[in-house]
């Protein structure tokens, strides 16, 4: 199979995720389950049909980096559909038994509302007030892979934006999803987005440069590394607005890689004005997202790290 025959598929049962491995089935995540094609004749993947997958991803893409082995890349791919639509997609390639396995990830098309993400009620929709008041200092989202991390930011870009009068400027590694400039312009609102490794060699020199651009919002797709995180307390404490991605099961977790990250350059940590988990959980047959957010006071950053860890273990 070809690539095209295979997005053409994913799009078709609005699968969020396509898996592709060699020598196995191809298979989708479609409502939050995986769904495998079981008809070998048509769904095997061959090792050259991998292969060749893996080609056209990395001959067609607007960027491909090295991760942690040459073996193991990220990139983006934007795909002309024969319904006349354009999608864009995000992949990571691997090695599984010496033969690539691909995934990629359909990115969202359009922007949803707070209602749509089910963030019009409880912690969800305290974290989105706070957002909305537009305070400087950083706005964490954390979760799992797959939970809607990036979804909940770009709804509350949108709505920021939408108050109107405000610059926002984005750094994500791929862009999740193309604003539409011209939607901002009625409300005098202006949004630029930058690629990792395309408009800018990394999180942290792009969110320098973004500083000096006179942003109030600045979307950091991932607070990755002490250089991300110092660049991102420097905007915080020089009035901006900063939107984040963080990697940490749970909110307390959260607040020890904060002080992991950045506590060899400050112990003052009111910077953070809120911290939001959010995973999915299959509730009555449907995916519900499950968020639990805390605001500055209550964060606790007395903890010793070994006592977080033996709580969230337990």
């Amino acid at each position: 199979m070809r690539l095209d025959e295979i997005l053409e598929l994913a799009i078709e049962l609005g699968a969020s995720d396509t898996y592709v491995t060699a020598n196995a089935l191809l298979s989708f995540r479609v409502k939050g389950l995986v769904t495998i094609m079981k008809d070998p004749k048509k769904y095997l993947i061959s090792a050259r049909d991998a292969d060749t997958v893996v080609t056209e991803l990395k001959s067609t893409t607007k960027a491909l980096r090295d991760l942690y082995e040459p073996d193991e890349l990220d990139g983006s791919y934007k795909f002309e559909s024969s319904n006349g639509k354009t999608y864009y997609f995000r992949y990571n390639v691997s090695l599984a038994g010496k033969e690539p396995h691909i995934t990629i990830r359909k990115l969202i098309d359009e922007i949803p509302s707070i209602e749509q993400i089910k963030m019009d009620r409880g912690d969800g929709l305290k974290f989105f007030n706070e957002c909305m008041k537009q305070k400087e200092g950083i706005y964490l989202v954390i979760g799992a892979t797959g939970s809607g991390k990036s979804t909940t930011l770009t709804c509350i870009v949108d709505a920021l934006l939408n108050m109107g009068g405000l610059k926002a400027i984005t750094l994500e590694d791929p862009i999740e999803y193309r604003y539409d400039a011209l939607r901002y312009e009625p409300k005098d609102s202006i949004i630029i987005q930058r690629e990792v490794n395309i408009d800018t060699k990394s999180f942290d020199r792009g969110l320098r440069a973004a500083m000096r651009q006179n942003p109030d919002i600045i979307l950091l797709g991932e607070i990755r590394d002490k250089e991300t995180a110092s660049a991102a307390l420097q905007a915080a404490n020089t009035g901006h607005q900063v939107l984040a991605t963080l990697h940490a099961a749970d909110v307390d977790l959260a607040v020890s890689r904060i002080k992991f990250l950045v506590g060899n350059i400050t112990n003052d940590f009111s910077f953070v004005r809120a911290i939001m988990s959010q995973k999915l959980e299959r509730i009555d047959g449907e995916i519900q997202p499950i968020r639990v957010c805390k605001v500055d006071y209550e964060l606790d950053y007395t903890k010793d790290d070994k006592e977080v860890l033996s709580e969230t273990t337990l």
